[in-house]
């Protein structure tokens, strides 16, 4: 009978529009309406974070569309970090042609037969087959000259340690040609001067960039050292084993440097203030970060050079991702510096700090390079005219030429007497000499050109 008049109670309360808060309840102030039962859920949910959309139509619109955003957003956000972290590890990875070429035979006096060259593939090759890849930018007489001056010339390999960094880089050694300058090139009294050649990516001592600089400025007269970076040619391995860019980089340019100028095995004809540093796209970048740490350098030579790795990172990854590019730079940048620092030395944040002594520099670009583009080179200049007190830009070559579909570092190899021109010129002047033999025709002439 108990259970009986309690159901009436249940039944009766529904009929009044009302629900029981408690089976048990007999009094009606315990009763409580739909609408505050409904306020409380949602006070709870909202209390929980975790909130529902509106029940009207146009709350679920706002709604949805606010859900598709967010979530729009996290896939951004994770397609940002995955290019992010593909960019970063592409500007880091060593290319596997770092030691390509240093096999047992292979030095100055075939080197350019056998390495690669704009149109013309790896391995050894005939004047013909070099006349016919060469095309119209480079031919085997030429080839051929570079070959014949170092087989009379008393080239050498040399090894000597990177200078010590201050963050604990390693200390590698490092192996260069040392490629003597020309005989019987007046030059005046004393030790001739001599020139460090930094190598670009993909490169090393006995690929064509140094070689061919090698062979322009020895035959000019001066003493050519050069050397391969770590990781790369014949010299010693980092620990690492990543394109380092300029985390260590600039103090292999500099260990060059100290053995050129103070020649610790009496090998280069003895010491001497003369030494300048000379380098080709990232090799230029290093050249310009050794120019800038080391005061007692007095001129740089930049072949195309790189002012930011950052802008290099960001330009590649707009050309393999568009506008995803710009999404993943700072990931990118992040990934890319994971290990190593890129920027630990740059030429923003070396140059500044040089001596107020008007250091020479001369760059060399191409305007149709797009893989170090010409906006490198600006950001360059107008960094050094910025300290006219320090620097003096004595020269700025900028010329249109492709080389067989290739635009990047290539002037020197289509353009080598007016490459060697404006080299002993600068060179010259930098370092008190005559120029006369520069422009009189006492030079050896270059070959097909």
């Amino acid at each position: 009978q108990i259970g009986s008049k309690r159901r009436q109670r249940v039944a009766s309360g529904r009929k009044a529009g009302n629900i029981m808060a408690s089976p048990d309840a007999e009094n009606p102030e315990q009763l409580a309406q739909p609408e505050e039962v409904n306020n409380e859920v949602e006070v709870m949910k909202e209390k929980a974070g975790c909130r529902c959309c509106p029940r009207t139509r146009q709350g679920w619109l706002i709604c949805g569309c606010s859900t598709c955003v967010c979530v729009l957003g996290v896939l951004i956000l994770i397609v940002a970090i995955v290019v992010g972290n593909m960019g970063g590890n592409g500007i880091t990875e060593l290319p596997s042609e770092t030691r390509v070429d240093t096999q047992e035979g292979v030095d100055p006096t075939n080197a350019m037969r056998i390495t690669w060259l704009p149109g013309c593939g790896e391995g050894n090759k005939t004047d013909e087959e070099i006349d016919a890849c060469g095309g119209s930018c480079f031919n085997s007489s030429f080839i051929s000259q570079i070959e014949s001056f170092y087989a009379s010339n008393g080239f050498r390999m040399v090894n000597f340690s990177s200078r010590a960094g201050p963050e604990g880089q390693d200390v590698v050694q490092i192996q260069a040609w040392w490629i003597p300058p020309a005989p019987g090139i007046n030059l005046g009294a004393g030790t001739p001067p001599r020139v460090v050649v930094s190598h670009g990516t993909n490169q090393n001592q006995n690929k064509f960039e140094t070689q061919i600089a090698g062979f322009l400025l020895a035959s000019a007269g001066f003493g050519v050292l050069l050397p391969s970076l770590r990781d790369h040619g014949y010299s010693g391995s980092s620990s690492h084993g990543l394109f380092s860019w300029g985390w260590d980089y600039p103090y292999d340019i500099l260990g060059a440097w100290d053995y050129a100028k103070e020649d610790p095995h009496g090998i280069l004809g003895g010491p001497t203030d003369q030494v300048g540093v000379m380098g080709f796209s990232m090799g230029g970048f290093t050249a310009m970060n050794a120019f800038g740490m080391e005061p007692a350098i007095p001129a740089v030579w930049a072949d195309a050079p790189v002012f930011s790795v950052k802008d290099i990172l960001l330009q590649e990854m707009r050309a393999q991702g568009g506008p995803l590019g710009d999404l993943g730079i700072e990931f990118a940048w992040r990934f890319a510096n994971s290990e190593v620092e890129l920027h630990y030395n740059h030429p923003a944040g070396v140059l500044p700090n040089g001596p107020d002594v008007n250091r020479k520099v001369y760059i060399v670009q191409n305007s149709e390079d797009e893989t170090v583009p010409t906006s490198q080179q600006d950001k360059l200049i107008e960094l050094l005219e910025a300290y006219p007190q320090k620097y003096t830009l004595s020269g700025y070559w900028l010329t249109s030429a492709v080389c067989n579909e290739d635009k990047h570092r290539i002037l020197h190899l289509m353009f080598p007497s007016k490459y060697r021109e404006r080299l002993c010129l600068f060179w010259t002047d930098v370092f008190g000499l005559s120029q006369d033999r520069c422009t009189d025709g006492s030079l050896v002439k270059i070959a097909g050109r």
